[in-house]
């Protein structure tokens, strides 16, 4: 909502979650790291009283050495301790037991109209190929949304998936050996269909990089001149041509997609081109940004999150000669 910030704060070698009010009062450290035996990997807020946050240790499986992620949920007052929301069950499968996760963080969508429930992708069923499920950030409860197609025919085992917008399962990348497959489904049918394959050893292929406020206007990125740049394609027009949105005839774009929460939708991209660069393409937040630039000249000024209504923004700023600041612009 804007009222509540979320910040890390280091101090005598441990790294502490801190929440406080913007107004700069009611602060309460509510995870600490030892940054030794785990360290705090990310955090979001997925509500405005409640947070999850990714913790990373290293663990021995079956004499195995592995890294870890387990998901937290926290409220945002520190009360009701930090509750690990991904636990064992005790339902069997081809397996045995079901496996317990080692990577238990990855988020497939936020849902803006389900403040309580995150999308997450977990291989409970069948290690290494990974469900979605429907989890509660509060009890940790959860239920399967979307399947893994494992090795059917047409379909080989998924790895990562990704939802539209609104939430909905859209897009999942899987493959075998050196074989990449992308696969996808228009924003009205239930049907899986082949986007693309191919052999990433000889060829680059496609990446997507997410969907836009319009089901069925998927980003990705892809080369052009050599190279990288972002296009945009119509998942419900499988023949129509892939249209440019941005390029630089001089540096890959190779970072990730700007979305805005408040708008809902795809307004830019951010990549390394002599210190970061950022376009933007969306027209709302290009004036937003030129406010932004008016007020704090002669800085780097990026938005790095923004209340629902697009009222507040939490910018930090900065050059090579300051250090960065944090500040919050009311519009």
């Amino acid at each position: 909502s804007g009222k509540y910030l979320a910040v890390l704060r280091n101090q005598d070698g441990q790294t502490h979650l801190v929440t406080q009010a913007t107004s700069g009062a009611d602060a309460h450290v509510v995870v600490t790291s030892d940054n030794s035996d785990y360290f705090i990997k990310w955090f979001e807020w997925v509500n405005d009283e409640r947070l999850l946050v990714s913790i990373r240790f290293a663990y021995t499986r079956k004499r195995v050495e592995t890294v870890e992620t387990r998901l937290i949920g926290v409220n945002r007052d520190g009360t009701g301790g930090n509750q690990e929301l991904i636990k064992p069950k005790n339902a069997t499968s081809i397996f045995g037991s079901e496996h317990y996760s080692q990577i238990q963080d990855q988020v497939v969508a936020y849902l803006p109209d389900d403040p309580k429930h995150v999308l997450i992708a977990l291989d409970a069923a069948i290690p290494n190929s990974p469900n979605v499920y429907r989890l509660n950030v509060e009890s940790g409860t959860r239920s399967l949304v979307q399947a893994n197609p494992g090795n059917a025919e047409g379909l080989r085992r998924i790895h990562a998936w990704m939802a539209d917008q609104a939430g909905r399962v859209r897009l999942g990348i899987g493959g075998r050996d050196t074989m990449q497959r992308i696969i996808v489904r228009s924003s009205g049918s239930d049907d899986w269909r082949e986007l693309a394959e191919f052999d990433f050893t000889k060829e680059s292929g496609v990446s997507p990089l997410g969907f836009d406020s319009d089901p069925d206007v998927l980003y990705v990125r892809a080369l052009h001149d050599g190279r990288q740049a972002i296009f945009k394609l119509r998942i419900d027009q499988p023949d129509a041509p892939r249209e440019l949105v941005v390029a630089d005839p001089t540096f890959d774009i190779g970072g990730p997609l700007i979305y805005s929460r408040w708008l809902r939708a795809v307004v830019g991209v951010s990549y390394a081109a002599e210190g970061i660069r950022t376009v933007y393409w969306d027209k709302r937040a290009q004036a937003v940004q030129a406010r932004i630039d008016s007020a704090l000249p002669n800085r780097r000024n990026v938005i790095v999150s923004s209340s629902h209504d697009g009222k507040r923004h939490v910018v930090v700023s900065g050059n090579a000669v300051q250090p960065a600041q944090y500040f919050i612009f009311d519009r």
